[in-house]
């Protein structure tokens, strides 16, 4: 079955209802003689997303705290749980990331629990 064909329908509905969002993995800081400074060789994954509030029901104090997001999102790269997340201006931190891929192979959204 192609699934690339549901990845590309979920980017469309979630483009038409969502926001941009920019997911950054912090890498290794390395010396930069010539700023004086150190610098993050990290990476960035972009895509549109969805903002979901939890259910009351879900929040369970450990594994779902008060103030958690969630994200449905289709991304051009795979997120990390502790990855930075911005999204509408404000800034969040990846605390569990799973994706759907039916094949195990096509990532067709993933699923973002961010704080």
């Amino acid at each position: 079955m192609n699934y690339q064909k549901y990845a590309d329908k979920a980017f469309k509905k979630i483009k038409k209802y969502g926001s941009t969002i920019i997911i950054t993995h912090s890498g290794k800081k390395e010396y930069d003689p010539a700023t004086n400074a150190y610098v993050d060789n990290g990476t960035s994954v972009t895509g549109v997303a969805i903002q979901r509030n939890y259910q009351q029901g879900d929040i369970d104090g450990t594994n779902i705290r008060m103030g958690d997001i969630q994200f449905m999102a289709s991304l051009n790269g795979k997120p990390q749980s502790n990855d930075t997340i911005e999204f509408e201006g404000k800034n969040y931190t990846a605390v569990n990331v799973s994706a759907l891929a039916p094949d195990g192979k096509t990532d067709i959204f993933y699923t973002i629990q961010a704080r």
